[in-house]
């Protein structure tokens, strides 16, 4: 397990294109300044589930349907230093969407959306300087697009976002190394059909997944 920030972005529907361009690149201009990652070019070709927007299944609980988007434009950040990277982005998605046969509204039919995650822990890497740097270098980035008028809904596993603390941003960092050993315990148990000795941290929180369905459930 890792440290993760979950982010969604809302632009009002009174943006143009050129908007969208505007606040893209002045965001990518704070990324490259930021030396967190390597910044990409801004793109405009939507193909790929990266892209898709989850939304919840009205008729299966629990479960998620991704919609595509059908314009937009996204960059990707190659986080220094790890295999994971983050995208920003801004799309327009279809306000009507067919699920199980019926016709359902996406929730997206006005303005820009996009929805994405990134994980900013490497489960190996014990080192904190390096965490710090690319996770409060996103954080950083993502209240830099807030300030652009872009509407921002973060969850931080860091907690950095709420606090700009780095002192408890460590502090999640070191408990996270300490719940490792204890997560691999808890699957070899589960794999030979034990009950688990101790319960990590992590098994007491919502899974992320509920996160976005609780955006889908705002009713936007």
């Amino acid at each position: 397990m890792a440290i993760s920030v979950y982010y969604e972005l809302v632009a009002p529907e009174s943006f143009s294109e050129s908007d969208v361009v505007r606040v893209l690149e002045a965001s990518r201009k704070r990324a490259i300044s930021q030396q967190f990652g390597v910044v990409s070019a801004l793109n405009r070709q939507v193909a790929g589930p990266q892209l898709a927007f989850c939304i919840e299944n009205p008729f299966q609980t629990g479960v998620a349907v991704k919609v595509s988007p059908l314009r937009g434009f996204w960059y990707r950040i190659q986080l220094a230093h790890s295999t994971d990277s983050a995208i920003i982005g801004l799309c327009r998605f279809p306000a009507i969407v067919r699920i199980n046969g019926h016709d359902v509204s996406s929730g997206m039919g006005q303005g820009w959306h996009f929805q994405s995650s990134c994980r900013t822990q490497n489960p190996t890497q014990r080192e904190f300087q390096g965490f710090r740097k690319r996770h409060a270098g996103l954080i950083d980035l993502l209240r830099t697009i807030q300030t652009l008028g872009i509407e921002t809904e973060v969850e931080d596993d860091g907690s950095y976002w709420a606090t700009n603390d780095e002192s408890i941003l460590e502090g999640q960092f070191k408990a996270q190394l300490e719940n490792a050993p204890v997560l691999d315990a808890v699957f070899a148990d589960a794999l030979e059909g034990r009950t688990p000795k101790r319960t990590p941290l992590i098994f007491g929180t919502p899974l992320k997944g509920q996160f976005f369905a609780q955006l889908a459930r705002r009713g936007k």
